[in-house]
């Protein structure tokens, strides 16, 4: 396969426009989350040509897409319905995607082969069309996939017909492995290497106890209950909660989350930070913390938060994620919580805060394990595992 050209269809959308939009929305430009940005490095720096496939929408001073790629000037673009797709009308939703479909059929099928981020409805139509049109694919599986009726019917099929999956955690490669045999456990997506993993120096609590969540504020993400489990938390011991992230693009969150914090009375335990780009500066906040919470039911796969924080040796309170299986163990290298219960997080907080042995327990064998996984795949990234697969793959 020449220069191993690949068009990549990420589940999320990228906006069309400028930063200043109010002044120019020439649509020169095409803006995207950082991780998609530094993906498509990733296959370029492998040897691999991307190529960009998504749903559009116009810029937003609100955004969480926070990286310019300056245009198709840098990877060839091809937007894929419009902003249609994002609206709450069902008929105009479904127009939305029918021009999609109508794109998918007329542009993308001249390209050799697709890179699917999957599920979801521009990857399940992409894999339809693909399927049409012979055209060989190669899945990326995050999250969990409706296994009945007629749409797993249809997971099933495309999961057989994929040259090559990768999927994010043991569970899910397992899970999949009956449908497809080329199935790889993605190389872990975080911020930190092999070399910024540390013991933590000490598991005392000195002073007040800092609570660490670092990702979106997004309510699924159980930011909601984690402010509530803190207030109760709070009668018993001296305790601080450090939100690192922000709700740009969350309709009503921003004041969703401050009602939360008065309606609770811990306005003085709860610090809001903002999103941290910068590697330093958010290790030191990682060095800093005692405990890190993620108490999410967002429809996500493994988080790759966890694996930062781990990295610092931090005890980690979750939720029993997807694809945790392999990986997570409650009571050893992390401490489960019931999902949507500030009860039961704030019980499980206290029990860690309370007992300095079972911290130093969880955080300890958390930083061992995740210097296991980064050591099996030090050097690799997900870009050269694609670009891998589908040099591989497309000889055969």
């Amino acid at each position: 396969m020449a220069d191993s050209e690949i068009i990549v269809f990420p589940n999320h959308r990228v906006e069309i426009g400028s930063p200043n939009w109010e002044l120019d929305a020439s649509g020169e430009d095409v803006w995207l989350v950082r991780s998609l940005r530094d993906f498509l490095s990733e296959i370029e720096q492998a040897g691999g040509v991307p190529a960009l496939a998504a749903a559009t929408l116009p810029y937003s001073k609100d955004s969480r897409n926070n990286t310019n790629i300056s245009g198709i000037d840098r990877f060839q673009f091809f937007p894929l319905g419009g902003a249609y797709i994002r609206h709450r009308g069902w008929w105009v939703k479904t127009m939305g995607y029918m021009v999609a479909t109508y794109q998918l059929l007329f542009q993308i099928p001249k390209k050799p082969f697709w890179y699917l981020q999957y599920p979801g409805p521009i990857g399940i139509l992409a894999c339809l069309v693909g399927c049409l049109f012979h055209v060989r694919y190669g899945l990326y599986v995050r999250c969990r996939w409706k296994s009945s009726g007629w749409l797993g019917l249809l997971n099933r099929y495309y999961f057989k017909k994929a040259d090559f999956i990768i999927a994010t955690g043991e569970a899910f490669k397992m899970s999949l492995l009956e449908y497809n045999a080329n199935v790889h456990e993605v190389a872990p997506m975080i911020s930190f290497s092999l070399g910024d993993v540390c013991e933590k120096k000490s598991y005392a609590i000195h002073n007040e106890a800092v609570i660490l969540f670092v990702g979106q504020l997004h309510p699924e993400k159980g930011i909601l209950e984690l402010v509530r489990a803190v207030s109760k938390v709070r009668k018993s011991c001296k305790i601080r909660l450090v939100l690192v992230g922000d709700s740009s693009g969350i309709p009503g969150m921003p004041g969703k989350l401050e009602e939360t914090i008065e309606e609770n009375h811990c306005q003085q335990q709860v610090e809001i930070v903002g999103q941290i780009r910068d590697k330093i500066e958010l290790a030191r906040r990682f060095e800093e913390a005692d405990l890190f919470a993620l108490p999410s039911y967002y429809p996500e796969g493994f988080p790759r938060v966890i694996y930062e924080a781990m990295s610092f040796g931090l005890p980690v309170i979750c939720t029993d994620v997807e694809g945790r299986e392999g990986f997570l163990r409650d009571g050893e290298n992390c401490r489960y919580v019931i999902k949507e219960s500030d009860q039961d997080l704030a019980k499980k907080l206290l029990e860690l805060l309370e007992d300095k042995k079972l911290r130093s327990h969880i955080g300890m064998n958390g930083s061992r394990d995740v210097r296991k996984l980064l050591a099996r795949y030090e050097g690799i990234t997900h870009g050269m595992q694609v670009v891998h697969s589908v040099e591989q793959y497309f000889c055969t």
